[in-house]
């Protein structure tokens, strides 16, 4: 996976559908699917590397954020790291988390690239782009922390109501 152009937003709201700005949302299956195995592989590696049993909670959204900030504090350098695994991994976590926690339907727009993947709440209208957040993390050490994404996040979910077309960014 490739991160030059990440966009510098992380959640999107007003549009009545999925962005279609990183293609066009696939309506199969088999990409759900092979999302679920690299979670399995993610929630795998985690376990390995950091001696975390990650758990797709809330709770865990922290435990995952103290990781990236542990990183950070042991000399994290994006630049020389395997950016692209953390942000699969890490991305791929923190996804399912959400979704299981506030609901909302996985998008996909590739088979094989989980850059753009997002999870669409379409009784609010918003979109929100888990992969995008972790690339932020993991290049911007004092950048807002995932916990803060999920609990803005459940904030806008909750006092949202539908909303009229016009896209508005958030969590810039």
């Amino acid at each position: 996976m490739s991160y030059p152009s990440q966009p510098d937003f992380d959640v999107l709201q007003g549009e009545s559908s999925p962005c279609k700005d990183f293609g066009v949302p696939l309506a199969n299956e088999v990409a759900e699917q092979r999302f679920m195995e690299v979670v399995n592989q993610a929630r795998s590696r985690v376990s390995e590397a950091f001696g975390i049993e990650f758990e797709f909670s809330e709770k865990n959204i922290d435990t995952l954020e103290s990781v990236i900030q542990e990183m950070w504090d042991t000399g994290w350098d994006p630049s020389s790291g395997d950016i692209d695994l953390f942000s699969r991994d890490f991305g791929s976590l923190l996804a399912v988390s959400i979704q299981r926690s506030l609901g909302g339907k996985f998008v996909f727009r590739s088979n094989t690239d989980l850059t753009h993947a997002s999870i669409w709440f379409e009784q609010c209208c918003l979109e929100a782009f888990p992969f995008h957040r972790v690339f932020k993390r993991l290049t911007c050490q004092h950048g807002e922390s995932l916990t803060y994404f999920f609990q803005s996040l459940r904030k806008a979910l909750s006092s949202a109501v539908p909303s009229v077309p016009g896209l508005k960014k958030l969590g810039s």
